[in-house]
């Protein structure tokens, strides 16, 4: 899933694959990130929970549009969901806390 060099057995959804990519004018490693998510969706393989990270400015926000589009492109929407650490960060990116979905609570205040 690494490489480019994947070649999914639906030469349809590679294709889907290759066009975001380039639309999105991703670099080395943000394409390398994107494609090991999109080219695991497209092997149709159990859920895969990835960490994306990385200093301010690396293109983390730029790889997240691009499987989003993907996504969405494939009509598979609700296979994908973005959670950030901090309220700022998920709403970057229309998505949502870790708190939030995960149903965690902040148990140090004691009414």
């Amino acid at each position: 899933y690494f490489t480019k060099y994947f070649k999914a057995k639906n030469k349809k959804a590679q294709k889907g694959v290759a066009t975001v990519s380039t639309n999105f004018k991703l670099n080395e490693e943000q394409d390398r990130a994107f494609r090991l998510v999109a080219n695991h969706a497209i092997a149709e393989n159990p859920s895969l929970c990835i960490y994306l990270g990385g200093v301010g400015g690396t293109g983390k926000s730029q790889v997240i549009k691009a499987l989003i589009k993907f996504f969405e492109d494939r009509d598979e929407g609700h296979r994908f969901i973005v959670l950030g650490p901090t309220g700022t960060s998920a709403a970057l990116l229309n998505g949502s806390t870790y708190h939030s979905v995960l149903g965690i609570k902040d148990t140090t205040d004691s009414e």
